[in-house]
């Protein structure tokens, strides 16, 4: 996770992405989909694909770490609360205003 996150921040994006995939995987792979170890992973992969401008793939795993979060951590922990605010920026960049204010 730190070299990942060094890539990310010295804009090495597919370093980044590459090691963010490969522990989403590793994550998955040991404590099934529902786990927050695996919401956690797909928040950093959200990360990765906002700073690339692939505000798609960013939204999609922004969502999908939300949802895992809240369920294995419940709905007013900080974490979720950190995707949220993700999904609000990532949908802000995408000019999808309507839905940023939800």
């Amino acid at each position: 996770h730190t070299h990942a996150s060094k890539y990310l921040k010295s804009n090495r994006i597919t370093e980044a992405q590459q090691l963010f995939t490969t522990i989403f995987e590793c994550q998955r792979n040991i404590h099934g989909v529902d786990h927050e170890a695996v919401g956690a992973a797909l928040h950093n992969l959200g990360l990765v694909y906002l700073k690339s401008s692939d505000h798609v793939q960013a939204l999609a795993n922004f969502k999908r770490a939300v949802r895992i979060r809240k369920g294995s951590l419940g709905k007013d922990h900080i974490e979720v609360a950190m995707s949220q605010v993700q999904v609000g920026i990532t949908l802000l960049l995408m000019r999808n205003f309507n839905l940023a204010l939800k």
